[in-house]
């Protein structure tokens, strides 16, 4: 594809998702009964959302029209979601440690890793933390979060495959980590 097709391509995402960038502030700042997660050891306030989906279906592009609004922080996957998850297995039942640790203390471990996290951010009103990851753990932002809000990308999963597919034979010699080593040597 050429440049000009290049732009033309974005210039038709970034149409595509100009409605859905103001809905996205009509619901994140127009509600009147939204919430703010307080960490008073930290000393700010903030709301979170999240936002997850099937890969190569525009969260990375979302996020990029979602920073351009001063109060938001939106960005590629973080960890925050790794950090957790890696936490919550030293504290479980499988962990050397899982005597020290109950609910309530689970529950505080892990909202101080989003707190400590994006405390860089303090001055943005709303953060979006972007992973795939977050529709699986729904069960654990609703505890712990009162009101927040999952914006799911989607797209038709063979338009997806042809993505990866573009992308596998733009770059022949270069070895992605979308792939591991015994996958590249078959087709099957």
């Amino acid at each position: 594809m050429t440049a000009k097709g290049d732009q033309c391509l974005l210039l038709m995402k970034l149409q595509t998702f100009a409605p859905l960038y103001s809905s996205i502030w009509a619901c994140c700042l127009g509600s009147q009964q939204t919430t703010l997660t307080t960490d008073h050891s930290i000393g700010f306030m903030q709301q979170i959302h999240f936002i997850s989906g099937l890969p190569r279906s525009g969260s990375t592009l979302l996020a990029g029209i979602l920073r351009q609004n001063p109060s938001f922080h939106a960005a590629m996957s973080s960890p925050v979601a790794s950090l957790m998850n890696g936490c919550l297995e030293q504290m479980g039942a499988g962990g050397e440690f899982f005597t020290f640790f109950n609910e309530s203390k689970r529950k505080d471990i892990c909202r101080a890793l989003f707190n400590t996290y994006y405390q860089e951010q303090s001055d943005k009103q709303i953060v979006f933390d972007t992973n795939r990851i977050w529709t699986a753990r729904l069960h654990q932002l609703t505890e712990l979060y009162d009101d927040f809000k999952v914006i799911c990308c989607v797209r038709n999963p063979a338009w997806v495959m042809d993505s990866f597919e573009v992308i596998y034979r733009k770059n022949p010699f270069d070895y992605s980590r979308m792939y591991n080593p015994q996958s590249r040597q078959t087709v099957y």
